[in-house]
């Protein structure tokens, strides 16, 4: 399938089933959203206060686990099968522990709230979404191991079939749950837990059927957990786990930054991340198509060739980005009212558009550069430029201008924009230049 690869169409063809799967992840926190924000404007911002801070806190293991797409793409790029049960049971023993902690850690859920200095009715309302939220840690990290073996093993169908049914069923539980049986804000957290969990027990099924196709009568003689697979992904996956750590709390400081100026500030940089959010699924599912096709042509010590994949997925998610900013910048009115009819909102909303649409560019150049260098093991350099641009450039600059000057939403926004794109030219740099040289002299 990979030789056929050589124009941005066929990178596009290829990435479709992943970009639409990768739709699964997004959409149940939009949909969320999207059904709360009729509820009132507190519960819009509880929700993407906590949203953030969901992905934040889950991104400590989600790294990790992700990294385990790179691994198998590499195993399945050198016919290496056995080794891959080892790497997929290995991935769903660290979601089992991570799931476990956050399962306690929701009971200092209140004392972390109370440092967030969000007004008291949006930190009840967050605090109460975050109890639920979290009963679902095991459906989503066990989600995360099965779709990264799927995606590796060219099986992305599969991944968009659970995607479709999770996301139908967290649609209709919204609902349900939402407005017939009135459980409002702790109805959409009800409804997206047990979206979860439905994910997981589709992929289990599926997995045992396509693993022994794959590994044949070799599957009972693998090992179920491989020592040194385990220090192989945790050395590569642990810097990988905190460069998304400390990508999601630097979003999540900024959310919280915003709720300092009022919860209409709030409100509209929770509705303009979830459509950066949205609109970056390409992005996602084009940069799992890189992890792979990297990962799987460096299995087969196929350097050049992983690098010009990894380009031509770049170069294609860019022109995708490029597109949607246009159609948010034309239809910001119209998009808006999907997500609140609060004209303060509407206002402050229309003032962060245009900076909002050079996120959207950035933020896509970052995540599939991000995923590429995953897929060729190359971690510890992305943990590095995300402390550099995210904690000694962002952060500082972004509260200066907030408690500094006037019109504070749009400077918070100016600083997230400029934060973006030296974010993502570092990546771009690395990419080009340091990745493939290291790869070349360890390979000599």
């Amino acid at each position: 399938m990979e030789e056929v690869i050589r124009t941005k169409y066929d990178v596009l063809k290829y990435s479709l089933p992943l970009i639409l799967a990768s739709a699964s992840d997004v959409l149940m926190t939009t949909v969320d959203t999207a059904f709360v924000g009729h509820i009132g404007t507190i519960e819009v911002a509880a929700v993407g206060l906590s949203g953030m801070f969901v992905w934040a806190t889950y991104n400590l293991i989600k790294g990790v686990l992700v990294t385990t797409g790179a691994l198998i793409s590499q195993k399945y790029g050198s016919e290496n099968y056995p080794k891959i049960r080892s790497i997929v049971t290995t991935g769903l023993l660290i979601a089992l522990i991570g799931a476990a902690f956050f399962f306690f850690f929701r009971y200092c859920l209140g004392s972390v709230l109370h440092y967030m200095d969000a007004s008291k009715e949006v930190q009840v309302a967050a605090n109460s979404y975050l109890h639920i939220r979290y009963l679902g840690a095991f459906g989503f990290f066990g989600s995360i191991v099965f779709a990264s073996f799927f995606r590796s093993v060219n099986l992305a169908k599969i991944v968009l079939k659970v995607s479709v049914i999770a996301n139908v069923s967290n649609i209709i539980l919204d609902y349900l749950f939402i407005f017939v049986l009135n459980k409002g804000l702790n109805g959409a957290a009800i409804a997206t837990v047990t979206s979860q969990w439905l994910c997981l027990i589709i992929y289990i099924a599926y997995y045992y059927n396509k693993m022994t196709c794959l590994v044949g009568d070799n599957y009972i003689k693998s090992k179920l957990i491989d020592i040194d697979e385990l220090i192989k992904l945790l050395k590569i996956g642990i810097p990988y786990s905190l460069k998304f750590f400390s990508e999601m709390m630097v979003f999540f400081l900024f959310v919280m930054m915003t709720g300092w100026i009022s919860n209409s500030a709030l409100a509209a940089t929770t509705i303009m991340l979830q459509i950066i959010v949205l609109t970056n699924m390409t992005g996602s599912g084009i940069g799992y198509a890189a992890q792979t096709l990297v990962g799987q042509k460096l299995g087969s010590n196929e350097i050049r060739k992983a690098k010009h994949l990894g380009k031509l997925c770049i170069k294609t998610n860019l022109i995708i980005t490029i597109s949607m900013s246009l159609v948010l910048l034309l239809l910001a009115k119209q998009i808006i009212l999907l997500f609140n009819t609060d004209p303060d909102v509407a206002k402050t909303f229309a003032s962060i558009v245009i900076l909002g649409c050079f996120v959207i560019n950035g933020d896509g150049l970052q995540i599939v550069i991000s995923h590429a260098l995953n897929g060729a093991s190359d971690t510890k350099s992305q943990f590095n430029y995300m402390l550099m641009t995210g904690y000694l450039f962002f952060l500082p600059v972004c509260y200066l201008l907030i408690t500094r000057f006037e019109n504070k939403i749009v400077y918070a926004w100016l600083a997230m924009a400029i934060f973006i794109a030296i974010f993502s030219i570092l990546l771009l740099y690395r990419f080009l230049v340091g990745t493939w040289k290291v790869l070349q002299e360890n390979k000599c």
